[in-house]
Parts: structure tokens; C-alpha cells; sequence
């Protein structure tokens, strides 16, 4: 009998252990909590509508933003935002309008967000316009910019394939997701306190 005791002890102290490093490992793996505070900046990334559809809902959420249509850094340098807010959806119209290549947007998109980073600027990334806006080249803006951002915004419909949400789970950002448009402007108004 008194040698079954220490192994009692011995499995006891080793059940408590798992579970210790299981409960640690969990929080380990909780995505950091961000906070959003005014003034925004709302950029396109894609030169899609969505940019235009997300002031709206700004506008909705009573929350101060500047639209930025500029695309020289210095108009993103010298206003810096408390939230940056780039819009991911490409449009072929929009960008052909504008005479832009898809890698072009992409590099201009890598400036702003090295900005963002290197002035410890919260990263929303918005995707508002759903199923309507995905295709090869927003995949491509996606799959650059969505492992890049601290919480994620999405039209439900855009995530069929799960693209969404595989890239925020595996780079640990929270992911929101609302089956229609309008129903973002309630959650924005939560996340900015207002």
C-alpha cells in the first residue's frame, strides 16, 4: 500500500502538469486583444467600391475618418491615423481606370502598412463587399494583406472558401463576420467604444 501512494502522488502531480501546460498553451494562442480609436483612415487597396461602402458605414458607426484618395506617402505621413483602415477588393474597372497593375497595388499597399507598423498603428483590414468582390486579383490583395493586419472585417459571403478565416487563424487575428454590410456599422461602433 505505501508504495502506491507515490505513484498516486507521481500521477496526480503529472495530471496537474498536462493540464497547466494545456491551459497555458491555450492563452498562448488567444489573438491579442486591439483597440480602434479615432481619427481613421479608410484607404482602397484594389480601387473597388468597398472603400466608399465602408465610409458609409463609418459614417453610420459615428466615427471620425478622412478617405484617402492621394497616393503619395506623405499624404498617409503626415496625417497619421490613430486606425488604419485599408479596403481590400479589387476591381478590374477601377484599377484600368486608374492605370494601375495589380503589383503596383500591392506595393503601395506595402508602404502604407510598413508605415502603419513602424508607427504602431492598429491594422483593420475591411472586405465589405462579399462574394461579388472576390476572383484571382483580390485573392491576390487578400493573401498579401490579411496575415499583415490586427483584426479583420468581413462580409460573410466572401468567405465561403474559409479564405478568411484559414489566413486569421493561422496568424492568430481576430475575424469578424456579418451576413450583410450594414450589420458592420453596430460592430464598429463596439470595437471604437462609441
Amino acid at each position: 500500500m505505501r508504495k502506491m501512494v507515490p505513484i498516486v502522488v507521481l500521477s496526480i502531480l503529472l495530471t496537474v502538469s498536462i493540464f497547466i501546460i494545456a491551459v497555458a498553451e491555450d492563452e498562448a494562442t488567444q489573438p491579442e486583444e486591439v483597440s480602434f480609436q479615432e481619427p481613421v483612415t479608410i484607404v482602397s487597396l484594389g480601387q473597388s467600391p468597398g472603400a466608399v461602402i465602408a465610409k458609409v458605414l463609418f459614417q453610420q458607426a459615428g466615427i471620425e475618418f478622412t478617405y484617402m484618395e492621394a497616393r503619395e506617402i506623405s499624404a498617409f505621413t503626415e496625417n497619421l491615423p490613430n486606425t488604419f483602415v485599408p479596403v481590400l477588393g479589387a476591381s478590374n474597372k477601377g484599377l484600368g481606370a486608374a492605370g494601375i497593375k495589380i503589383e503596383e497595388e500591392i506595393t503601395w499597399g506595402k508602404e502604407l502598412f510598413d508605415v502603419a507598423k513602424e508607427n504602431t498603428i492598429p491594422i483593420m483590414v475591411m472586405h465589405v463587399e462579399g462574394e461579388a468582390r472576390r476572383g484571382d486579383i483580390s485573392d491576390q490583395l487578400i493573401n498579401h494583406f490579411v496575415p499583415e493586419a490586427d483584426f479583420v472585417i468581413i462580409k460573410e459571403s466572401a468567405d465561403k472558401d474559409n479564405i478568411f478565416t484559414n489566413l486569421c487563424s493561422e496568424n492568430d487575428i481576430p475575424l469578424v463576420s456579418k451576413e450583410k454590410g450594414l450589420d458592420i456599422a453596430p460592430e464598429l461602433k463596439e470595437l471604437f467604444n462609441k
